[in-house]
C-alpha cells in the first residue's frame, strides 16, 4: 500500500537584498554600554528601534514593548 505523500507548499521567496539587516558594531566601555543601554531604555525594549527613535529616524510606532512611543 502506498500512501499519498502530503503536499509541502512552496518556501516563500527570499527578500531583496536591499531589504536585510546590516549590523552596526563599535566598542564601549562596560560603563559607556551601561548608559547606553539605559537610554535606549526611556524609547524603547527594542534596541534597534530605540536607537532610531533616539536620533529621530522612526516614525512613531509601538516597539517590542507595546509602549506607544514618538520619534
Amino acid at each position: 500500500m502506498s500512501r499519498k505523500q502530503p503536499r509541502v507548499p512552496r518556501p516563500a521567496a527570499p527578500p531583496e537584498p536591499g531589504e536585510l539587516p546590516r549590523t552596526l558594531t563599535f566598542a564601549l566601555t562596560a560603563d559607556e554600554r551601561a548608559a547606553v543601554l539605559r537610554v535606549l531604555r526611556r524609547y524603547d525594549s527594542d534596541r534597534a528601534l530605540a536607537l532610531r527613535m533616539a536620533l529621530g529616524i522612526a516614525e512613531q510606532q509601538t516597539g517590542k514593548s507595546g509602549k506607544q512611543q514618538s520619534g
